[in-house]
């Protein structure tokens, strides 16, 4: 037979004239039809042939074949009829491989996965239908991407690129819950980076963006020029002790569950703490209060006043300070508009008579010191009926062995009632003896 009696591609025979048993040669040709269309490997690489292959079943053999495929290396091998069968590929020929379950195409010398050689196409859907709305469209459970690494011919880096026209536009990734947006993280509008997130997909609230310009980053707006992190709104810093709010408003808000002290420290041991403040004419004060450690005080540079006037303490009777230092003697408010059932001291002397003047020393030093004892003193004032006077304090009142205090400046005024008495005694006195003389 010549080659004018099989077709050009696939070598099937033709059905010559007056031939007889035609159908020999149409079954020949339908066998190797089952074979060759829509074609299927088991696997690629068959050197060794099975040893108890089912008809039907195809492989495309190795470089190296063995035994009775040593002749057919790179072709296709169809087990029928109780024999192998070898068809010499053509380049464009594409296969089915089972055991990658990829296509796979001959180029003229090697077979090659399809997916290696594409190029420009519209549209990729794994396990899913791509559109013009998502020309990539996947669905799965896990995604991998590997660097390819140096020994192999790459840097062993990985980057994952997205490009946008301009900064107008937008280039992130958006989070999904129920097919609605609820985060997004990426170049949104603009060159900033920003992470916002939504209740609705519709509605979308920022949650923090850095400049591309600065590096600066805010929370809930726009970073700052000048800072390196800005927060718009209340900001809070929660532990298992407590807390720290710093609020929109200025307010600084401090608060331990323990109710412990809550400490403000310096950068370093040492440190002082300060406090400034801007007045209304937007004039900044470096200082209006500082905490010096190394010099155990405290430094203001404004008047430091009670939060209602008349109705807060300096000190307690238990907790008093040890020395005031001033430049004037203190003024204490006197006002009569503050005064109600105003009376003139009648029990001055009798008083002073009970007051005994003392000298004594601290237990912590040694100096002397001149007073009185206060629980002498609330003695004498019961004696002459002033046990309600203010002169005397106690620290709870509740607690009879409680600490004991006395107001030492209202002593002046009893001191001036009495000299005034006897001041008046010495004239009536000088009178009587110069009229008598």
């Amino acid at each position: 037979m010549s080659a004018d009696d099989f077709t050009p591609n696939l070598a099937l025979p033709y059905v010559l004239p007056n031939q007889a048993q035609k159908h020999v040669t149409v079954n020949e040709s339908l066998a190797a039809m089952d074979g060759l269309l829509m074609a299927s490997v088991v696997s690629i690489g068959l050197n060794d042939a099975p040893s108890d292959p089912i008809a039907g079943q195809a492989w495309i053999t190795g470089g190296t074949p063995q035994g009775i495929c040593s002749d057919s290396a790179g072709k296709l091998a169809v087990w029928r009829d109780g024999a192998w069968h070898f068809y010499t590929p053509l380049e464009g020929w594409r296969i089915w491989d089972r055991s990658e379950k990829r296509f796979v195409v001959f180029d003229g010398t090697d077979w090659l996965p399809v997916s290696a050689s594409t190029q420009n196409i519209a549209y990729m859907g794994i396990d899913s239908i791509a559109d013009d709305a998502n020309p990539f469209s996947a669905r799965l459970n896990a995604a991998l991407f590997m660097s390819l690494e140096d020994t192999d011919g790459g840097t062993g880096d990985i980057r994952l690129s997205l490009n946008k026209q301009n900064d107008a536009n937008t280039r992130s990734i958006v989070f999904q819950d129920g097919w609605t947006g609820r985060a997004e993280f990426g170049l949104v509008g603009s060159a900033d980076l920003q992470l916002r997130v939504s209740a609705d997909g519709a509605v979308w609230e920022s949650g923090l963006t850095i400049s591309n310009a600065t590096g600066n980053s805010a929370f809930g707006g726009i970073p700052g020029t000048g800072d390196k992190l800005s927060v718009h709104g209340n900001m809070r810093v929660q532990s298992s002790d407590g807390f720290f709010r710093l609020l929109s408003n200025g307010t600084l808000d401090m608060s331990r569950n323990s109710g412990g002290s809550i400490y403000l420290r310096g950068r370093s041991s040492g440190s002082n703490v300060a406090f400034g403040a801007t007045n209304s004419a937007g004039q900044t004060h470096s200082t209006v209060l500082m905490i010096r450690p190394d010099e155990e005080d405290i430094v203001a540079a404004y008047a430091i006043n009670p939060s209602s006037s008349g109705e807060v303490d300096l000190g307690k009777s238990n907790a008093v300070w040890r020395d005031a230092y001033l430049q004037n003697a203190p003024v204490i408010s006197s006002d009569r508009r503050g005064k109600i059932e105003i009376d003139d001291l009648e029990c001055a002397e009798t008083l002073i008579e009970y007051l005994r003047p003392v000298s004594y020393r601290r237990h912590a030093e040694g100096k002397t010191h001149f007073g009185f004892i206060a629980q002498e003193v609330k003695c004498a004032l019961d004696a002459v009926g002033l046990s309600s006077s203010a002169l005397w304090n106690v620290s709870d009142e509740t607690d009879a062995e409680s600490l004991q205090a006395i107001r030492q400046e209202e002593l002046i005024s009893v001191l001036v009632s009495a000299v005034q008495r006897l001041q008046a005694r010495v004239d009536h006195l000088e009178t009587a003896c110069t009229g008598g003389g």
